[in-house]
C-alpha cells in the first residue's frame, strides 16, 4: 500500500515538472520574439547615471536605468533619455526601432556644470535660499553650500533670506564650469 501511494505521488510529480518544462521552453520562444533597448549617456563626455522612459501618447509608460536592458515586442517606440541628478532634469528624445532577438543601445550627450550659492548677513554666513529659473519656468532650489548640477545654459537665480531677495539675472552655467553666487545681505 505504501509503494502505491509513493508512486501515485511521483507520477502526479513528474506531471508537474512536465508542465514546469513546458512553460519554461514558452518562456524562451517568447523571449526570441522580443528584443531588448538599452541606454547609456554621457555627462561631459564620461559616462554618466541616466534613465530611459517608453513613452506612448506623451505619457511615461515604462522605466529603467541605463545599463539595464528592458526586453521590449519588436517595434518603434518613442524613448526618453533622462540624465539623473541634474535639477533641471534634462532629456533627450528619440524614435528607436526594435527587431526581434536584437538588442538597441541609445546613446545621450549631456552638457552640465555646478552652481553654488553663498548668502552672508553682516559678514557672516546666512542660511538661504536659491530658487533657480531658466525661461520663466522653476527649475530647482538649492540650500547655501549647496552644490546642484545643471545643464549648460543661461539662469535666473533668486536667493531669499528672510523677507529679502537677492536676483541674479543671467547667470551662465558651462560645460564642467563650477559658478559660485555670492549674496551680501
Amino acid at each position: 500500500m505504501i509503494c502505491q501511494i509513493n508512486l501515485g505521488v511521483m507520477m502526479a510529480l513528474m506531471g508537474v515538472v512536465a508542465l514546469n518544462s513546458s512553460a519554461a521552453a514558452e518562456a524562451g520562444n517568447q523571449a526570441k520574439k522580443q528584443g531588448q533597448l538599452d541606454c547609456a549617456v554621457e555627462d561631459n563626455g564620461a559616462p554618466g547615471s541616466g534613465t530611459m522612459v517608453l513613452m506612448r501618447a506623451g505619457n511615461d509608460v515604462i522605466q529603467t536605468s541605463c545599463g539595464k536592458p528592458m526586453s521590449v515586442n519588436p517595434g518603434k517606440y518613442k524613448v526618453s533619455l533622462r540624465l539623473d541628478g541634474a535639477l533641471d532634469r534634462p532629456e533627450k528624445t528619440m524614435q528607436a526601432v526594435v527587431g526581434a532577438g536584437t538588442t538597441r543601445v541609445l546613446r545621450a550627450k549631456f552638457e552640465t556644470g555646478v552652481l553654488e550659492c553663498h548668502a552672508t548677513v553682516q559678514g557672516r554666513r546666512a542660511a538661504a535660499l536659491a530658487i533657480i529659473s531658466q525661461d520663466g519656468q522653476r527649475v530647482g532650489s538649492l540650500g547655501m553650500g549647496v552644490t546642484g548640477k545643471l545643464s549648460s545654459g543661461t539662469y535666473e537665480v533668486t536667493i531669499r533670506h528672510r523677507n529679502e531677495e537677492k536676483v541674479f539675472n543671467a547667470v551662465k552655467v558651462t560645460q564642467s564650469e563650477r559658478r559660485v553666487l555670492d549674496a551680501a545681505f
